[in-house]
């Protein structure tokens, strides 16, 4: 049997996400879904490329009710177009 290695435990979770991108270029809000969620993060399917380190701004209304900063730590191409990111939330949700 393998040992979870993750310091927060994950739900899945199947909800639209929107989050904000702001780079040099105009801000872009972008439309996701949600793979699973924990306190410290969660992560979701995108048809955006982000790399590791980007800020962004998530908001998942039935969740929580205000947008939430976080940075991506890990990214991973699922086909041609479509990538799963995780991120990092900058305050925890407990």
């Amino acid at each position: 049997m393998l040992k979870e290695k993750r310091a927060h435990y994950r739900v899945q979770l199947n909800l639209p996400v929107l989050y904000l991108v702001s780079n040099d270029q105009a801000p872009a809000i972008i439309e996701a879904m949600t793979c699973d969620i924990s306190d410290n993060g969660i992560s979701f399917y995108t048809d955006t490329f982000h790399k590791k380190g980007t800020s962004l701004k998530v908001t998942l209304p039935r969740i929580f009710d205000a947008p939430r900063p976080c940075t991506v730590i890990w990214h991973s191409k699922k086909h041609h177009d479509r990538y799963i990111i995780g991120v990092y939330f900058q305050q925890s949700m407990s």
